[in-house]
């Protein structure tokens, strides 16, 4: 294309090698099927030339097949799944822009949820790069004639602060969850105080066990004696002719 600056050719040229910027999901999951992981990491690697004129446009979608409340969970958290790669991958939360669809869309361009990969299947994310006023690819028209569905405010689409993944990390992460839990002094804190308490309380059983033990030895005690006893009346006995005569 002729029209094209340099670095919208090589945005364009990208597109072209991909064949398609749609990523797949299996029906009523977040991750993303493995090819669609591989080739959203090579796609990053053209994102980062250009940023940060360069903009990533998310837009994920769910089953004509559900109801708008459970579609509109499920694109939210595809939409979280796709946004932590590419995050991962070295794209930072500036450059991207992010819509959950729902099945809004889906219905309106009759995608089917068939789970084949194909251009009509609805378990998808769609994205496209927006380089100085040029969209690659362009945004289909089904786009521009919808509105998408309310957004809750608790809808946080914030990325987790994980850092970038090098381009050479082959490790397997399709499947990952996507969500980071930091540990906090205060949560160390309050897991020493739990086995403080722990502890503690098992100190208290162990002394209580203890005690009762030593109440047990001292019934011990006092039938060794009483035993003690019986068998010395007897050797008296023995010794005095006043046991059963021999006969």
């Amino acid at each position: 294309r002729m029209d094209l600056t340099l670095a919208q050719l090589d945005v364009w040229k990208t597109v072209q090698e991909l064949t398609t910027t749609t990523f797949f999901h299996p029906l009523a999951e977040a991750y993303l099927m493995p090819l669609s992981g591989q080739l959203l990491e090579r796609l990053s690697v053209t994102i980062k030339r250009h940023m940060p004129r360069l903009q990533v446009h998310v837009h994920s979608h769910a089953s004509v097949g559900t109801t708008p409340f459970v579609a509109n969970g499920i694109a939210r958290e595809r939409v979280r799944v796709v946004q932590s790669k590419l995050h991962r991958y070295g794209v930072p939360p500036c450059c991207i822009s992010a819509t959950a669809w729902g099945n809004v869309v889906a219905a309106e361009a009759g995608w089917l949820p068939s789970a084949d990969q194909s251009p009509t299947d609805c378990a998808r994310t769609d994205i496209f790069l927006q380089l100085d006023g040029e969209f690659f690819p362009q945004m289909p028209a089904v786009y521009s004639g919808t509105q998408p569905p309310e957004q809750r405010e608790d809808f946080d689409l914030r990325l987790p602060s994980f850092p970038p993944t090098s381009m050479e990390d082959n490790g397997d992460d399709d499947n990952d969850d996507d969500a980071a839990h930091d540990i906090t002094d205060e949560d160390v804190a309050n897991d020493d105080a739990e086995d403080d308490f722990s502890s503690g309380n098992s100190d208290d059983d162990g002394a209580n066990n203890v005690e009762a033990h030593a109440n047990s030895n001292d019934g011990g005690v006092n039938d060794v004696e009483g035993d003690a006893i019986d068998e010395g009346d007897e050797g008296d006995e023995g010794r005095l002719g006043l046991g059963p005569s021999s006969g």
